[in-house]
Formats: structure tokens, C-alpha cells, sequence
């Protein structure tokens, strides 16, 4: 098929929560909501944080028992022939729209990604200014398209038993920014898999109350 590029408006839903000088900034998994991303790691956020969680920008509903699920994503990729079919560029650049249309641009900001959220978040992370890091949870850093070393911290929360995102292939993929020179640290969750929950991502009390640059 032969594709040609267009120009539209789309709508991309998104929530500020206004708290302390600190910015942070959730993705959410595939087929999820960055409200459900928000409630699940909302115990973990020091109240020195805004937050601004958003939706992905391309509708992905569920069909379950005859009922209609909200979900959304924010590219699509075959990992059976390694080949992006909808890349990230448009919704990088609708994030960093947000960003700036909410006048967030000059705030030191922390950014954490779920899964898929979790691939795209330093993506999003490169193209903006005053990140302090990038908190990769139940993913794998591209290390091939990423220009390593970063100017801000990667870290990786990874539960051991993950077999979506196998953890082999993740810890294999942060050694090897650690060895072309990325500062960051390496979370194993022991007996957790892939499963969103609030035990998997335990290691935010501390990364969010790091104030080392």
C-alpha cells in the first residue's frame, strides 16, 4: 500500500496535578490509561511532585464480555519482524506539545513509562530540556536508537518473572548503556512478572526522593 502524510487535530487527553516544583511525568502500558498508570503508583509519589500523566494518541479498545474498554497507545510495533508499523515521532511530538502548551518546559522533570510507556519514554526524554531521569519499568531500553550516553539518568525496574518483557533481555540491554558510559541503576523485582501492580514499582520511593544530580 502506498501511504501519504496528512495534517489533522487530534484530541490528546491528558491530566495536570499541580503540587511542588518537582515535575513528573507518567506513561502508561499499552491498551492502558494514564489514570489507571496514576492510581497504581499514586502511593509511591512524594507530595513535592506535580504530575501530568497523558493518553496515547492512537485509540486501542478493548472488547470483553460485550463490554467497551478505554485504551490507548502510543506507537504500534511487530516484534516478530522487529519493524515499527506506526513509529514513535507523532506522539513524541504530542507530548512535548503538552509540555510546552502547559508552560512545564524550564521544570526539572522525572519521567516514568510502564511498559510500552516504559520503551518510549526516554524517546520522549531526548527531545526535551531539564530531565533528571528516566525511570524504564517492565521494558527495554533501545539501546541501538538511543544516542548513549544520555544527558540524564536511566534507570530499570524489572521483576524477574517477566515473561512479556523477558528480563534477561532487558538487564543484557542496560549493561550495555552502563558500559558505553549512561549513569542509572538496575532494579531486579524478585518473584514478579509483567503484571502491573504497586509491589512492582516499590523502587520509586526511592528514585523519586533522589535529589543527587
Amino acid at each position: 500500500m502506498t501511504s501519504s502524510l496528512v495534517n489533522i487535530e487530534i484530541p490528546l487527553q491528558y491530566k495536570f496535578i499541580e503540587g511542588g516544583e518537582e515535575l513528573l511525568v507518567l506513561f502508561h502500558g499499552y491498551k492502558q490509561t494514564g489514570h489507571l498508570f496514576y492510581e497504581c503508583i499514586k502511593p509511591l509519589i512524594p507530595s513535592n511532585y506535580s504530575v501530568l500523566y497523558i493518553n496515547g494518541i492512537f485509540p486501542v479498545p478493548d472488547w470483553k464480555d460485550g463490554e467497551i474498554f478505554e485504551g490507548y497507545s502510543w506507537y504500534f510495533f511487530d516484534p516478530r519482524v522487529e519493524k515499527f508499523i506506526i513509529d514513535m515521532k507523532p506522539s513524541v511530538l504530542s507530548v512535548t506539545q503538552v509540555i510546552r502548551d502547559l508552560g512545564l518546559e524550564s521544570q526539572r522533570k522525572r519521567l516514568v513509562g510502564y511498559s510500552q510507556g516504559g520503551y518510549f519514554a526516554p524517546f520522549v526524554a531526548s527531545s526535551l530540556t531539564n530531565v533528571h531521569s528516566v525511570v524504564s519499568v517492565a521494558a527495554r531500553y533501545r539501546v541501538d536508537d538511543l544516542r548513549v550516553p544520555l544527558y540524564y539518568k536511566c534507570h530499570c525496574i524489572h521483576g524477574e518473572r517477566d515473561q512479556i518483557v523477558e528480563y534477561a533481555g532487558a538487564k543484557s540491554a542496560f549493561d550495555q548503556m552502563k558500559e558505553l558510559g549512561q549513569e542509572g541503576e538496575f532494579f531486579s523485582i524478585p518473584g514478579l512478572g509483567h503484571k502491573m501492580k504497586t509491589e512492582l514499582f516499590e523502587p520509586l520511593r526511592l528514585l523519586l526522593s533522589d535529589d543527587r544530580d
